[in-house]
């Protein structure tokens, strides 16, 4: 992975998804339109999940059990990337999470 790159999980697009449905968030008139938007403005690319980042969840300490949470820890260490997050519970992965905002 190039150290420049930034993705976009498809574990977000779907988390967001569903809390928009819920009415727990908001992020305009439907999320397939945010994910298009905020993909071109912030130049990411789009990670979809495997069977590889799936497996490396049995590999992960118990920090916490939310599974999105946990597959994108998972996702981060298969691609050797960073997980940006404002989640402070997620420190507890170690320097796979950098926190922000």
């Amino acid at each position: 992975m190039d150290a420049d790159q930034r993705l976009l999980s498809a574990v977000c697009v779907w988390e967001l998804a569903i809390k928009q449905r819920l009415g727990k968030l908001s992020v305009g008139p439907d999320v397939r339109t945010w994910t298009r938007r905020v993909t071109s403005e912030l130049a990411l690319d789009h990670l979809a999940v495997t069977a590889e980042h799936a497996a490396a969840v049995e590999h992960l300490p118990d920090v916490h059990r939310d599974p999105f949470d946990r597959l994108l820890v998972a996702q981060a260490v298969a691609e050797g990337a960073v997980l940006l997050t404002a989640d402070d519970r997620l420190t507890g992965y170690g320097d796979v999470v950098r926190l922000v905002g």
